[in-house]
């Protein structure tokens, strides 16, 4: 599974199959009228596109793994928001794109 939308909130690759530990998928709907693009290298998320439909408050799970890079509004590059209990709280705005680069946890 590559992405999981439930409870209001969002997890990126909570069942990826071994077999693709790196790829790409473009056009996945969650459950709050966001489209999802997304991009993962070695099994872990590197980058993804949020292009919410309607404005709103993402919650974006966080794996213990990786960390918020960047987050980037167009051109805008954004604040980071705060990770508490492993979710991160977006909010987000109809008709813009938001893109999040992942790192590795270090």
């Amino acid at each position: 599974m590559l992405l999981q939308s439930h409870a209001g909130e969002i997890e990126f690759l909570p069942a990826l199959p071994k077999a693709w530990s790196t790829g790409k998928v473009n056009g996945l709907r969650d459950r709050g009228g966001v489209e999802v693009d997304l991009a993962w290298s070695d099994g872990l998320p590197t980058a993804t596109t949020l292009k919410p439909s309607v404005d709103s408050s993402q919650n974006v799970r966080i794996a213990s793994d990786i960390r918020i890079k960047a987050i980037r509004d167009g051109r805008q590059t954004l604040s980071a928001p705060t990770v508490k209990d492993s979710l991160a709280t977006l909010n987000v705005k109809a008709g813009h794109v938001y893109t999040i680069e992942f790192a590795a946890a270090r």
